[in-house]
């Protein structure tokens, strides 16, 4: 019974490393709002745009917090996003082509 528990144990310690990488999630392309010209989504907790056509993606923002769940306006001039900044959740605005 004792080999078995210390063999378990041998086991458990050899594939904690594995699990623990698998744990990290990776920065994922998630939650794309698309309008007639570009598509605006999520990587690495920050918000990227494309043409819609395809092409280079730019960044549109920056800084702290992680910025999720992006929504164009419908005239697509307009790109609404959450920030989760210290647990703190707020809406922001901004033009859609980036700036302020």
């Amino acid at each position: 019974m004792r080999n078995l528990i210390a063999s378990i144990g041998l086991a458990g310690a050899t594939l904690l490393p594995l699990v623990q990488s698998r744990a990290a999630t990776p920065p994922l392309l998630r939650t794309p709002t698309i309008s007639d010209a570009q598509i605006v989504l999520v990587y690495g907790d920050e918000l990227w745009t494309v043409p819609r056509e395809g092409g280079t993606a730019r960044l549109l923002t920056s800084g702290p917090g992680v910025k999720s769940s992006p929504a164009l306006s419908p005239d697509g001039k307009w790109l609404a996003f959450s920030l989760d900044f210290e647990s703190n959740v707020d809406v922001y605005v901004m033009p859609a082509e980036g700036g302020n």
